[in-house]
C-alpha cells in the first residue's frame, strides 16, 4: 500500500441496500477495468478524492479499496 493512505475499511452501516448495491457495481466494474492494479487504484482515487473535499467519492473508493483487499486475501475454492 503506497504511503500516506487511509486503508481503514469505512463504516457502510449507514448506507442504504440501494447505494451498497451501486458500490457492489463499482466494485465490479473497478476490478474489470484495473484488474490486478485495482488496489493501487482505489486507493490513489480515494484521496485524490478526498484531498478534492469529496468525502462520499472518497468514502465509495475506500470501500472498494477494502473490498479488493479482502478479495486478495481470500483463498480460491469453497469456503466452509
Amino acid at each position: 500500500m503506497p504511503d500516506g493512505i487511509d486503508n481503514a475499511a469505512p463504516d457502510c452501516s449507514a448506507y442504504s441496500v440501494a447505494v451498497l448495491s451501486e458500490i457492489v457495481g463499482a466494485i465490479g466494474a473497478f476490478l474489470e477495468r484495473y484488474g490486478d492494479n485495482a488496489l493501487e487504484e482505489s486507493a490513489a482515487r480515494a484521496n485524490e478524492l478526498a484531498l478534492a473535499g469529496d468525502d462520499d467519492g472518497a468514502a465509495t473508493c475506500r470501500i472498494i479499496t477494502a473490498v479488493t483487499e479482502l478479495a486478495n486475501k481470500t483463498p480460491p475454492g469453497q469456503v466452509h
